[in-house]
Protein backbone atom coordinates (compact mmCIF):
# COMPACT_ATOMS: atom_id res chain seq x y z
CA UNK A 1 0.00 0.00 0.00
CA UNK A 2 1.09 3.72 -1.09
CA UNK A 3 1.35 5.69 1.63
CA UNK A 4 0.74 9.75 0.70
CA UNK A 5 3.17 12.81 2.20
CA UNK A 6 1.27 15.69 3.23
CA UNK A 7 -2.05 17.39 4.10
CA UNK A 8 -5.57 17.17 2.88
CA UNK A 9 -7.09 20.63 1.88
CA UNK A 10 -9.24 20.62 4.68
CA UNK A 11 -6.57 20.52 7.37
CA UNK A 12 -4.92 23.66 5.57
CA UNK A 13 -8.10 25.27 5.59
CA UNK A 14 -8.83 25.02 9.73
CA UNK A 15 -5.10 26.16 9.86
CA UNK A 16 -5.95 29.23 8.28
CA UNK A 17 -9.28 29.94 9.85
CA UNK A 18 -7.71 29.44 13.14
CA UNK A 19 -5.06 31.46 12.72
CA UNK A 20 -7.39 34.01 11.54
CA UNK A 21 -9.70 34.45 14.04
CA UNK A 22 -5.93 34.62 16.27
CA UNK A 23 -5.08 37.63 14.24
CA UNK A 24 -8.64 39.06 15.02
CA UNK A 25 -8.55 38.52 18.65
CA UNK A 26 -5.06 40.33 18.71
CA UNK A 27 -6.17 43.09 16.38
CA UNK A 28 -9.07 44.05 18.96
CA UNK A 29 -6.70 43.59 21.82
CA UNK A 30 -4.86 46.11 20.75
CA UNK A 31 -7.66 48.90 21.21
CA UNK A 32 -7.36 48.57 25.11
CA UNK A 33 -4.05 50.73 24.73
CA UNK A 34 -4.81 54.11 25.47
CA UNK A 35 -1.58 55.41 23.88
CA UNK A 36 -1.54 58.69 21.21
CA UNK A 37 -3.72 57.29 18.49
CA UNK A 38 -4.19 58.85 15.59
CA UNK A 39 -7.77 59.79 14.00
CA UNK A 40 -7.24 58.27 10.67
CA UNK A 41 -6.06 54.65 12.16
CA UNK A 42 -8.94 54.22 14.30
CA UNK A 43 -11.51 55.26 12.16
CA UNK A 44 -10.03 52.90 9.29
CA UNK A 45 -10.17 50.38 12.70
CA UNK A 46 -13.75 51.25 13.62
CA UNK A 47 -14.94 50.97 9.79
CA UNK A 48 -13.62 47.04 10.19
CA UNK A 49 -15.61 46.74 13.62
CA UNK A 50 -18.80 47.80 11.81
CA UNK A 51 -18.08 45.55 8.82
CA UNK A 52 -17.56 42.71 11.14
CA UNK A 53 -20.96 43.52 12.44
CA UNK A 54 -22.59 43.67 9.86
CA UNK A 55 -21.60 40.17 8.44
CA UNK A 56 -22.41 38.66 11.68
CA UNK A 57 -25.77 40.02 11.61
CA UNK A 58 -26.10 38.45 8.14
CA UNK A 59 -24.45 35.46 9.06
CA UNK A 60 -25.89 34.72 12.19
CA UNK A 61 -29.81 36.06 10.98
CA UNK A 62 -29.95 38.17 13.85
CA UNK A 63 -29.88 42.21 14.75
CA UNK A 64 -27.02 43.54 15.87
CA UNK A 65 -26.70 47.18 17.37
CA UNK A 66 -24.35 49.81 18.63
CA UNK A 67 -24.57 52.24 20.90
CA UNK A 68 -22.26 55.31 20.29
CA UNK A 69 -21.67 57.64 23.64
CA UNK A 70 -19.04 60.28 24.83
CA UNK A 71 -16.77 57.63 26.40
CA UNK A 72 -17.03 54.70 23.20
CA UNK A 73 -19.33 52.23 21.91
CA UNK A 74 -21.10 49.30 22.98
CA UNK A 75 -22.22 46.51 21.19
CA UNK A 76 -25.47 44.58 21.50
CA UNK A 77 -27.41 41.67 19.70
CA UNK A 78 -30.92 41.35 19.55
CA UNK A 79 -32.66 38.75 21.44
CA UNK A 80 -35.73 37.72 19.79
CA UNK A 81 -37.18 35.71 23.07
CA UNK A 82 -37.51 38.70 25.66
CA UNK A 83 -37.44 41.07 22.60
CA UNK A 84 -34.84 43.29 24.33
CA UNK A 85 -31.12 44.37 23.27
CA UNK A 86 -28.34 42.08 24.91
CA UNK A 87 -25.24 44.16 25.68
CA UNK A 88 -22.35 41.54 24.00
CA UNK A 89 -20.21 40.34 26.86
CA UNK A 90 -19.38 36.95 25.73
CA UNK A 91 -17.43 37.44 22.36
CA UNK A 92 -14.01 37.10 21.16
CA UNK A 93 -14.15 39.32 18.56
CA UNK A 94 -17.11 42.20 19.09
CA UNK A 95 -16.23 43.81 22.23
CA UNK A 96 -17.45 47.52 23.64
CA UNK A 97 -14.67 50.22 22.20
CA UNK A 98 -12.76 53.10 24.44
CA UNK A 99 -12.68 56.08 22.60
CA UNK A 100 -8.81 57.18 23.06
CA UNK A 101 -8.82 60.74 25.20
CA UNK A 102 -6.75 62.23 22.61
CA UNK A 103 -9.49 61.89 20.14
CA UNK A 104 -12.97 63.77 19.92
CA UNK A 105 -16.23 62.08 18.42
CA UNK A 106 -19.50 63.54 16.90
CA UNK A 107 -22.27 61.14 15.27
CA UNK A 108 -25.00 62.11 12.64
CA UNK A 109 -27.61 59.77 12.09
CA UNK A 110 -30.09 60.32 8.77
CA UNK A 111 -28.23 63.80 8.49
CA UNK A 112 -29.07 65.07 11.84
CA UNK A 113 -26.64 65.98 14.40
CA UNK A 114 -27.02 63.64 17.42
CA UNK A 115 -26.02 64.66 20.73
CA UNK A 116 -24.30 62.14 22.26
CA UNK A 117 -25.03 60.97 25.75
CA UNK A 118 -22.61 60.18 28.52
CA UNK A 119 -23.44 56.23 28.00
CA UNK A 120 -26.71 54.18 26.94
CA UNK A 121 -28.02 51.04 27.08
CA UNK A 122 -30.15 50.79 23.60
CA UNK A 123 -28.06 50.88 19.98
CA UNK A 124 -28.54 54.22 18.04
CA UNK A 125 -27.21 52.42 14.77
CA UNK A 126 -28.74 49.21 14.33
CA UNK A 127 -27.48 46.70 11.55
CA UNK A 128 -30.69 44.62 10.50
CA UNK A 129 -29.64 40.92 9.12
CA UNK A 130 -30.88 41.81 5.64
CA UNK A 131 -27.52 43.67 5.14
CA UNK A 132 -29.21 47.18 6.13
CA UNK A 133 -28.05 49.59 8.59
CA UNK A 134 -29.38 52.96 10.12
CA UNK A 135 -27.27 55.67 8.00
CA UNK A 136 -24.94 57.54 10.18
CA UNK A 137 -21.72 59.62 9.88
CA UNK A 138 -19.24 59.37 12.77
CA UNK A 139 -17.02 62.37 12.96
CA UNK A 140 -13.58 61.76 14.49
CA UNK A 141 -11.32 64.46 15.28
CA UNK A 142 -7.17 64.71 16.96
CA UNK A 143 -6.22 68.08 17.24
CA UNK A 144 -4.48 67.82 13.44
CA UNK A 145 -7.04 65.52 11.17
CA UNK A 146 -10.51 65.29 10.68
CA UNK A 147 -11.78 61.98 9.38
CA UNK A 148 -15.68 60.81 8.55
CA UNK A 149 -16.55 57.21 9.13
CA UNK A 150 -20.31 56.99 6.97
CA UNK A 151 -22.32 53.85 6.98
CA UNK A 152 -25.12 53.77 4.38
CA UNK A 153 -28.59 52.37 4.38
CA UNK A 154 -27.49 49.33 1.61
CA UNK A 155 -24.60 48.66 4.61
CA UNK A 156 -21.39 50.07 2.73
CA UNK A 157 -18.71 51.62 4.55
CA UNK A 158 -16.73 54.61 3.62
CA UNK A 159 -13.74 56.45 5.04
CA UNK A 160 -13.27 60.16 3.70
CA UNK A 161 -10.58 62.97 5.33
CA UNK A 162 -11.47 66.50 5.90
CA UNK A 163 -9.62 69.02 6.13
Amino acid sequence: MLKKKGFTFIEIMVVLVIIAIMATVVGLSLSAFNVKIKSGPFTYYLKQIFELVEERAILEQNDFGACIHKKGIKLYRYNQVKSSWILIRDSTDLKSIIFPDTLSVELNIDKQQHRLADNCNDPNIIFNNGGFITPFELIIKDKNNYFLLIGDYGGGFSVNQKS
